[in-house]
């Protein structure tokens, strides 16, 4: 659903409201890169997906989880705030020139519409840390500390 000047969705979570993050991290010290993609859909059912392309050797990780009602409104909060779910948001539509060790990508469903934004860990996107806090919150402690074993 749109707002009344059609511009914006409203401010509650509309029903369809989905996502998938993705993130990229070039290692430091280590040839290798780190990716993990966190997706849930419009039920609250998620997915972790945990990629470690070190240079001897490669891990790979799925989890799932169930999202809390809460919590997927906290993030909609954080992503309509902050201007993310604007018919007019612009995200830059190329990377910075030089070495990026962190990029993220995130894709929205929401309100019929969908949204993509990205950013590199150089960019001064300032709406995107907490909004990639929360997401990354959505994931239990404990798949997170399955991880690092």
């Amino acid at each position: 659903m749109m707002s009344e000047n059609n511009d914006s969705p409203i401010k509650k979570r509309p029903f369809d409201f989905a996502f998938r993050f993705d993130h990229h991290q070039q290692l430091e010290g280590k040839a290798g890169l780190v990716k993990y993609v966190i997706e849930v859909a419009p039920d609250g059912a998620g997915e972790m997906q945990w990629r470690d392309e070190g240079r001897y050797k490669q891990n790979s990780f799925i989890a799932s989880f169930d999202a809390e009602e809460e919590e997927l409104d906290h993030l909609y909060f954080l992503l309509y705030t902050a201007g993310l779910l604007e018919a007019n948001w612009q995200s830059p539509s190329h990377a910075p020139v030089g070495i990026h060790h962190e990029h993220v990508l995130i894709e929205i469903t929401c309100g019929g519409n969908c949204f993509t934004t990205h950013a590199f860990e150089d960019e001064e996107v300032v709406p995107l840390h907490p909004v990639i806090d929360s997401i990354r919150s959505l994931v239990p402690q404990r798949v997170w500390e399955s991880l690092v074993q």
